[in-house]
This record gives structure tokens, C-alpha cells and sequence, in this order.
């Protein structure tokens, strides 16, 4: 249930980004001078929440939803010795894991990048009015 909910929710925010698009695109459309004066620009931050989108979309449709067995069954101790036990880091390597931390960490940095920059920004001349 929990990597479904995290399909479901990874895809909210990628309405949003296209909405900003197309306020960009409504903006751009209003630049009539010299009667009405209107100008957009997307930042650092927008891109930002760009790549954020992207990503989280992208990696929750990775993980793969485990097929639920109908009814659950007991494992019994023999079943428990057979299986052997293998560490994460031997199973995935060192490299993968490497990997893993370096994309969480740039994930970590371009998210409060993201937050603390402005997705969009706007100014109005009161004198105009």
C-alpha cells in the first residue's frame, strides 16, 4: 500500500508545473506595449522544482509494487536456515550504494534550493495604475 500511495502522491506536482507554464504563456500573450506591459521569467528555483518533478515521478514508477501472496503462510525454521542471509552492501555493491547516497544528497540540495528561491515573481508599477 505504501509504494502505491507513493505513485499516486509523486504525481501531484507535476499539474502545478505545467499551470506555471501556461501562466508564462498567458503573460507573454498579454505583452501589448505601450498600452499594457507584461513580462515573466522562470528562475532557478522553477527549475529546481522542474528536476524535482521529474525525478519523483521517475523514481516511484521504478519501484516495482511486490506481488502480495492471498494468503499469508508460516515460514518454518527450516525454510529460515536455508535462505541465506546477505548483506545489503554485498547484494548491491559498493558502487550502487555510492550511488544511491550521491543522488539522495544532490536530491536533499536541489530541494532546498528549490524552496528557498522563487518559483515565480510578481512585480507591479503603481505608478501605471
Amino acid at each position: 500500500r505504501c509504494i502505491l500511495t507513493v505513485q499516486a502522491v509523486s504525481k501531484w506536482a507535476a499539474p502545478d508545473m505545467f499551470a506555471y507554464i501556461l501562466l508564462l504563456c498567458l503573460f507573454r500573450g498579454l505583452d501589448k506595449p505601450p498600452n499594457l506591459l507584461s513580462e515573466m521569467q522562470f528562475g532557478l528555483g522553477f527549475s529546481c522544482y522542474v528536476v524535482f518533478c521529474v525525478g519523483s515521478t521517475i523514481s516511484s514508477l521504478g519501484i516495482p509494487v511486490p506481488n502480495v501472496p492471498a494468503k499469508p503462510r508460516e515460514v518454518t525454521s527450516k525454510e529460515q536456515e536455508s535462505q541465506p542471509q546477505v548483506r545489503t552492501s554485498r547484494r548491491m555493491g559498493w558502487p550502487t550504494l555510492a550511488l544511491v547516497a550521491a543522488l539522495a544528497a544532490s536530491f536533499i540540495v536541489l530541494l532546498a534550493v528549490g524552496v528557498a528561491l522563487p518559483v515565480m515573481e510578481l512585480r507591479l508599477d503603481m505608478a501605471l495604475l
